[in-house]
């Protein structure tokens, strides 16, 4: 087992940065920054601090639902990405926990 930290990103998916989703902003500067792994999962149901509700709207496939980024590596790789984490997300939250990660050697 090694000791790890997770970077959790609490966002929506209509986030922006510039002319793309901050979603996918983030993830390419995770891949850019050589962070050990990034995964995005969207939500179907979910609030946040303004207490307005976001849900799958039957009639539209969806209605800017929360979504979640997980990044794992040694907290200075995570360091590395926070400047741009910090700048750049308006609509949302992240959180710091440290893990600890079993990671299989390469055969």
């Amino acid at each position: 087992m090694k000791k790890m930290t997770k970077l959790t990103i609490y966002t929506t998916e209509e986030s922006r940065y510039h002319n793309t989703s901050l979603v996918h902003a983030i993830t390419e500067e995770s891949r850019k920054n050589k962070l050990a792994g990034c995964t995005v999962y969207k939500g179907s149901l979910g609030y946040g601090q303004h207490r307005h509700m976001h849900d799958i709207n039957i009639l539209a496939l969806s209605e800017n639902l929360p979504v979640i980024i997980d990044i794992i590596d040694t907290r200075e790789k995570i360091d590395t990405i926070l400047p741009f984490i910090q700048d750049n997300l308006k609509n949302g939250i992240y959180t710091l926990t440290q893990v600890e990660a079993f990671i299989p050697e390469n055969k």
